[in-house]
């Protein structure tokens, strides 16, 4: 029967001919199903997602001091929590490595390699990192990128009591807005800092173009 219109049909391999053999699959490293869930990682304090994308794949933020050192379109950042009062006495399994690794305790002993069990991503923020520093590494550039006139998106991904909605939103009635959102150490989130950031950003752009 001829192929339908639109789709390619292998021809059968000649006898004796040499089998082309596909490469092998990488290992499982795929940041929001493998470190982040309590089926991979049981007894692990919590763990958020942050994936953010921009339009033309380059952070436009202040190159010491934003997480996109590859240029990538997509960024993967992950944020782990301290356990909260229920969860004290269960054993931690995450550690967070330098060069933003995160390394995760297998749950028995494996003859597997250490390296099946590390992961590398854009940013990671261990357990006792701020509001304000996840925003000026990861998101700061992400505003500059829409002042630029381009498509930033920040998506936070995580099981439930990761710590998402602090992450995202946070608190807002301690903060400063007499400093800039990248300086406020109150617990705002990603949402009201990139808001201030846009007016402050703004206002600033308006008060430099009239004294011009």
């Amino acid at each position: 029967m001829p192929p339908k219109a639109g789709t390619t049909e292998a021809a059968p391999a000649a006898p004796g001919s040499p089998t082309t053999i596909k490469p092998p699959r990488p290992p499982p490293t795929s940041p929001a199903g493998t470190a982040l869930t309590a089926e991979t990682a049981p007894n692990t304090p919590a763990s958020t997602v942050l994936a953010a994308q921009t339009h033309d794949g380059f952070a436009h933020g202040d190159s010491e001091d934003d997480d996109n050192g590859r240029g990538s379109a997509i960024r993967v950042i992950v944020r782990c929590r301290p356990f909260l009062g229920f969860e004290s006495g269960n054993k931690c399994v995450v550690d967070i490595l330098p060069n933003d690794q995160i390394k995760i305790a297998p749950p028995q002993n494996t003859s597997l390699e250490a390296s099946r069990y590390t992961f590398t991503f854009d940013a990671t923020y261990p357990l006792e990192s701020t509001q304000f520093q996840v925003f000026k590494r990861s998101i700061k550039p992400l505003v500059h990128a829409c002042l630029e006139g381009y498509n930033a998106t920040v998506l936070a991904y995580g099981q439930t009591g990761s710590g998402k909605t602090h992450t995202i939103l946070g608190q807002t009635d301690q903060s400063d807005e007499s400093v800039p959102p990248e300086l406020d150490e109150s617990q705002a989130g990603v949402i009201p800092r990139a808001l201030r950031a846009l007016f402050y950003a703004l206002q600033k752009a308006k008060e430099e173009s009239t004294e011009t």
